[in-house]
């Protein structure tokens, strides 16, 4: 059976830039379609949303088939966050064969950040089709 790791990013307590504000905990909508889809094809989904737990590193990552990070919540659309330098701690320790990004950052910029990441790949605009074509067996 395919295993496949969502991940809700965490940046930290403050969003950084000239304007400083809390984080938001939002339920990860976006990522729970897509578990909800991957579901109904059989895939086994574990998402970990590190909003609201950042102390709990999945250090599992070797025991899925795929691993996709979603760098935005709900709220980032309108104003991403673009402190880039988080996003690499973020995701150090990521396996990058597996890894593919999600959200505002790579839709706006998708050839920088898999540049940046070296992230297997980074869906552009909405994930749900895509992520379930992409796990989907030939």
């Amino acid at each position: 059976m395919t295993r496949v790791l969502l991940v809700n990013a965490h940046w930290g307590a403050l969003f950084s830039g000239k304007v400083r504000r809390y984080n938001r905990r939002f339920a990860p909508l976006g990522l729970l379609n897509v578990a909800g889809l991957l579901r109904q094809d059989g895939v086994e989904v574990t998402l970990w949303d590190a909003r609201v737990h950042s102390d709990k590193r999945v250090g599992l990552h070797a025991a899925y088939d795929h691993i996709f990070v979603t760098l935005s919540s709900l709220d980032r659309w309108q104003c991403p966050n673009i402190d880039l330098d988080a996003m690499d701690r973020f995701l150090d320790g990521f396996p990058r064969d597996r890894l593919v990004l999600m959200g505002a950052q790579g839709t706006v910029q998708p050839e920088v950040i898999l540049r940046r990441t070296g992230a297997r790949a980074v869906v552009v605009g909405e994930p749900e089709n895509t992520v379930q074509r992409m796990v989907a067996k030939p």
